[in-house]
């Protein structure tokens, strides 16, 4: 038989679900947050931006470094190879926000997809379409017509 689907995968052709933390700090854009980095700075933020590389740029933020001195930034980048740890506020929901998240994901999606009429699996493969006559007209049947 075939083989299994991949860990994670649904087996009917659709992308594989998200399996990093990234996919948690896309719901808590708007939250302030700190990050330990592995050069043992912290930089703490408001989350403006995450993606799947765990890239976070934070605005309003104070990045302290390993020698303690501390910058203020209207907004800093964060690199993901750069991350050791993000801590989370007290109080956050995880489970909630993460949620959240997936909601706005499923109902921005539906609404980017284009109508059933226009999508190409409303329009049978072209051996089954029946084909149009683009030659010269045909004579007419004999015998009148």
């Amino acid at each position: 038989g075939a083989p299994p689907p991949a860990p994670g995968a649904t087996g009917d052709g659709m992308p594989r679900e998200p399996k990093s933390i990234a996919v948690l700090l896309e719901g808590m854009r708007g939250e302030m947050l700190t990050v330990e980095l592995k050069d043992d700075a912290e930089v703490s933020g408001v989350l403006e931006a995450v993606d799947a590389g765990m890239n976070m740029e934070l605005g309003n933020a104070r990045k302290v470094l390993a020698s303690g001195e501390a910058v203020e930034l209207e907004a800093c980048f964060v690199p993901g190879t750069a991350v050791r740890y993000v801590h989370i506020p007290p109080g956050v929901d995880l489970l909630r926000r993460y949620s959240q998240h997936e909601a706005n994901v499923q109902r921005l999606a539906r609404a980017a997809r284009p109508p059933r009429h226009l999508r190409p699996s409303a329009m049978p493969p072209p051996e089954e379409r029946t084909p149009i006559y683009a030659g010269p007209a045909a004579p007419p049947p004999e015998g009148g017509g």
